[in-house]
């Protein structure tokens, strides 16, 4: 009898191991997670081992931890993840509109940087300096080149700063904090990135 051997897709043990003991940045002796990402795919263990039965079409790229993310470990967990949550599945409703057999794509939410950017215990939140962008690269490209989506997809300017050079054909979104300071859910930035997010996803499923 032949056994059936499952493939998977994601970051292998090794790699996470080393993002995770990362200390090129002095702001790792505040973090308490080191968020590397979250995805879509309901597997088990999947979000706790990065690895996943289906290949990865979408990686979004976000600015950086904050709070929340620090505390739970993962990636837009607070009121801009809410945001970005119901962005992403109001666009999958939109297009099932025109197409009821539209399957989600499957993706995964990362950061610039993996350790929330703070200058104190317990401190604020702030943006990440060039610097940590800088030296956090190699494992944002480490997470990037393991999984080997067909599109990359900024949120935010920042992000799209940091690796529009590394990935030339990459769109992008506004940060849902920049749209829940302009209107929220209801607003007409809200509605445009549904737009933005809309003809992206629409292209790469064609």
């Amino acid at each position: 009898m032949i056994s059936k051997i499952k493939r998977f897709y994601g970051i292998s043990d090794l790699s996470i191991d080393k993002i995770r003991n990362c200390k090129k940045c002095s702001i790792c002796r505040y973090r308490k997670s080191v968020v590397i990402g979250r995805s879509n795919l309901i597997n088990e263990k999947a979000e706790m081992s990065f690895k996943f039965d289906k290949y990865i079409e979408i990686v979004f790229i976000g600015e950086a931890p904050g709070r929340s993310e620090d505390l739970l470990g993962y990636p837009f967990v607070g009121a801009s993840g809410k945001l970005l949550n119901l962005l992403i599945k109001r666009t999958i409703d939109k297009i099932r509109e025109e197409n009821p057999e539209f399957i989600e794509p499957t993706y995964f939410i990362t950061n610039t940087i993996f350790c929330r950017p703070t200058n104190e215990n317990y401190g604020d939140n702030r943006e990440p300096t060039k610097e940590e962008i800088l030296n956090c690269s190699a494992n944002v490209m480490t997470v990037i080149k393991s999984l080997k989506p067909s599109q990359i997809i900024f949120i935010g300017k920042i992000a799209e700063s940091a690796y529009k050079k590394e990935f030339r054909t990459g769109k992008s979104i506004q940060h849902p904090s920049y749209i829940l300071r302009n209107g929220g859910v209801n607003s007409a930035v809200f509605f445009d990135n549904v737009m933005r997010l809309n003809d992206i996803i629409s292209t790469i499923k064609e």
